[in-house]
């Protein structure tokens, strides 16, 4: 598709949003207005941004709206108006003012107009607005009566009842807002020139999230994608509207549903006719294309940054990694996110202060206990500001790091005198088991061994599960044709993770205890489980490792088919902050196919080479003790499909989106 003048303005000017703005020192973001501008004016007042006239007066200060200042309210044009002003105020003065995309903007693009409150249309009225409202219910009831006949239905049912429901629908003001909403209007291209996300600094805006599906995803992919979407779209509704297919008030289930009508008609017409015809009609049909999957719009899909909750929503303990992983993966510190209003009216700092949520339903009208709020940012410190006073947040310290622990230390905490890991594999196999106790952590029972040869005493744990069930459904509900939950997968997984250099599991080695045969690997010292991390609060103190490791731990699991991956089963040293890998006894199942292949985004260079330079005879004789043929056959399988899927979003979106920089 070309790109029209409008849209290479859009994206020169979202590059000036993101080029000016990284240098402000002091930044305010305001959350969903929905049409309420006196709560607006005020909070912006409260600010320092707004003087008595209702001009610019914040300086150098950047102001970011994070979208839904549409819908609801009734001044929803007193809003755009205000803000549209500070946009052009604001560098005079050397600031700047970015309104951001959110979905009820999107959804008023795209013609729904569900939210739109009916009394907010009087301020689009003018004086022959009545009458315009009596043409276009005319040209409505004729339309309705052509579209039978072409498609051979029954007549419409046409009485003053049915035209009165439809004008209570369609007030006077309806059709100007509409137009003044529609592309090429002063409105209309304001609000396709609105980017769905910004990064200013260290600080990421958006209206709703980032889901985990978009985790690869840039802030320009992300615009390109909403400002593409609406484009496409605009077209599409264009072209079915000149052809009097739809009509100018049809909501956009009507452009769809006739939309797909139409394509089907113009796919078998194009058999038919000469080359010439046929060519016009192959251009219909790409505008028309994109309007039918609106299953797959990203202006209303609940993926999108526009609509997705998750940053609101997760518990701490499902969130924290995938908050840790995509600010990593955008060299951010914090997320700021409006669309989901907080219950108490105030600002939320979530996931250690990563997440801002500044949604406090300003229009309190229609969210009870709401409030005018901001949210200021100088220099790292965020403060809440509202009508009633501001409240700086107190933001837990990140963990800091410590010296580098030894890598093995023994059951005196002193280091091991081994210096490779197959002296310690030695060691796991011939010492004497000292003593034992049982576990309590852990559904397979393992036990905890004190290991002693020459004088070196050092802890391990001992596995002996080893069961195979056929149809089995375990207690939480889950269906496996053939479940398998073993201690020859540990030293498996060992192996494997050695073969891709990563030395994130454990050494593990087979060995008999009590005339039982089992697994026994090595005792990690030193370290807090990932869920005590949650539990505390605390961040890792360089971001850019910890998600390189988690990276890494998605693959692994979907390359092993690990079952059981939670926070107890990953290990963090205290001081390094490195992760390790435990417990993989529900792994290595003969299934080829590739479970969760979204989690797999991001990859180090180091194990992409590895992955690439994987030789299936050697896994197949280095894993041949641990595994079954069948076992086998499912690894590789999963290996071939991560390569391809790999390679497939390097060729889309280029190496530096796929693989960490070195």
């Amino acid at each position: 598709m070309k790109w029209s003048p409008i849209r290479l303005w859009i994206v020169a000017a979202a590059v000036g949003w993101l080029a000016a703005a990284a240098h402000a020192e002091r930044l305010v973001a305001i959350g969903d207005v929905h049409g309420d501008l006196g709560g607006l004016v005020a909070i912006l007042e409260e600010a320092d941004l707004l003087d008595a006239e209702g001009n610019w007066s914040g300086g150098d200060t950047t102001l970011i709206q994070t979208g839904d200042f549409l819908d609801r309210g009734l001044e929803v044009r007193g809003v755009m108006d205000l803000l549209m002003r500070l946009v052009e105020q604001a560098p005079s003065a050397g600031g700047r003012v970015i309104v951001l995309m959110g979905n009820h903007e999107a959804m008023n693009l795209l013609g729904f107009r569900r939210d739109v409150n009916p009394a907010a249309y009087a301020a689009f009225a003018e004086s022959d607005s009545a009458a315009r409202v009596d043409a276009a219910w005319s040209d409505f009831a004729k339309w309705q009566r052509q579209r039978a006949r072409a498609k051979k239905e029954p007549q419409p049912e046409s009485s003053a009842a049915v035209e009165q429901e439809w004008k209570s629908a369609h007030p006077p003001g309806y059709f100007e807002y509409q137009d003044e909403l529609a592309r090429g209007s002063r409105y209309g291209i304001w609000l396709r020139s609105l980017p769905a996300i910004v990064q200013v600094g260290k600080v990421v805006f958006l209206h709703g999230g980032i889901s985990p599906s978009l985790l690869s995803w840039s802030p320009e992919r992300i615009n390109e994608r909403t400002w593409l979407e609406i484009e496409e779209l605009d077209a599409c509704r264009a072209e079915l509207r000149k052809n009097r297919v739809i009509h100018e008030s049809s909501e956009p289930i009507e452009m769809v549903r006739e939309g797909l009508a139409e394509l089907e008609a113009m796919r078998e017409k194009i058999k038919k006719v000469p080359e010439p015809v046929a060519r016009q009609l192959r251009s219909s049909i790409e505008v028309l294309s994109p309007c039918v999957g609106y299953q797959d719009w990203f202006l209303i899909k609940e993926e999108s940054p526009l609509w997705f909750r998750g940053f609101a929503r997760w518990t701490e303990q499902e969130g924290g990694e995938w908050i840790a992983g995509m600010l990593a993966a955008l060299d951010a510190e914090h997320f700021v996110v409006g669309h989901t209003p907080r219950a108490d009216g105030r600002i939320e700092a979530r996931f250690g202060g990563q997440v801002f949520v500044i949604d406090t339903g300003m229009l309190a009208s229609v969210y009870p206990g709401g409030r005018p709020s901001a949210l200021e940012i100088v220099d790292g410190r965020f403060t809440a500001f509202y009508l009633d006073g501001r409240r700086p947040f107190d933001l837990p310290p990140i963990a800091p790091a410590g010296e580098s622990s030894p890598r093995w230390t023994g059951a005196d905490g002193l280091p091991l005198p081994f210096r490779t890991d197959d002296e310690l594999l030695a060691f796991l196999n011939r010492a004497e088991v000292v003593s034992s106790e049982k576990l309590s952590q852990g559904t397979t029972k393992p036990l905890k061994l004190l290991l002693e040869k020459d004088g070196v005493r050092a802890h391990a744990i001992f596995r002996s599960v080893d069961v195979t069930r056929m149809r089995y459904r375990t207690p939480e509900g889950r269906f496996y044709p053939k479940f398998k939950d073993s201690f020859r997968f540990e030293p498996a997984a060992y192996w494997l993770d050695r073969m891709l250099g990563q030395n994130r599991v454990p050494p593990a080695t087979l060995r008999e205890f009590r005339g039982v045969h089992g697994s026994v690997q090595i005792w990690v010292s030193n370290v807090m489980s990932d869920s005590s991390r949650i539990e505390k609060g605390l961040t890792p103190p360089d971001v850019g490792p910890w998600i390189r490791q988690h990276a890494y731990r998605d693959l692994f699991d979907a390359l092993i088919q690990n079952d059981d991956r939670n926070t107890g089963n990953s290990l963090i040293d205290r001081d390094t902050w490195k992760v390790w890998l435990i417990d993989h006894t529900r792994s290595f199942f003969e299934d080829k196919e590739l479970v969760e292949p979204d989690k797999i985004s991001f990859v180090d260079r180091e194990v992409w080479r590895r992955l690439n330079e994987l030789d299936p005879k050697q896994v197949r004789n280095q894993l041949d003790p641990f595994l079954t043929e069948y076992e086998i056959d499912g690894l590789l399988a999963r290996w071939q499909k991560i390569v391809a899927l790999i390679q497939s979003r390097i060729d889309d979106q280029g190496e530096d989106r796929v693989l960490f920089m070195e």
